[in-house]
């Protein structure tokens, strides 16, 4: 994710100097600050914030975004979900001149898992 489009500040300190680290890999892109990857949300397993005093193993940047990614399982398993916006139940703004703003956008997403026979 680009932090210049996200924003993410912490401590008050700007978006250029946040580090990203997944699974303990550095993954920061240094020159517009943020990073490239973009994992599945439904692939992340948890997620930490580092700041001011913070272990020395995370010292290359004043802050730093830890994410951990989830690890095999032993059974199938899926996800599936369905992100809907439309001008059907969003609510008109008060001070707006004009109609609604008309936004319209449909994702579906999902996942599946299955077991890792190791022999």
């Amino acid at each position: 994710m680009r932090a210049s489009v996200v924003n993410v500040q912490i401590d008050g300190t700007g978006f250029i100097w946040n580090g990203w680290l997944l699974d303990g890999a550095d993954i920061t892109e240094y020159e517009q600050g943020g990073t490239n990857v973009q994992p599945n949300v439904d692939a992340l397993a948890e997620f930490k914030v580092f700041s001011a005093n913070m272990p020395a193993e995370y010292g290359h940047t004043p802050n730093v975004v830890s994410v951990t990614m989830k690890s095999g399982t032993n059974a199938f398993h899926g996800t599936a979900y369905e992100f809907i916006r439309n001008d059907v139940i969003d609510a008109h703004n008060y001070f707006a001149t004009t109609s609604k703003n008309i936004l319209k956008r449909k994702s579906v997403w999902g996942n599946t898992g299955w077991p890792n026979h190791e022999r």
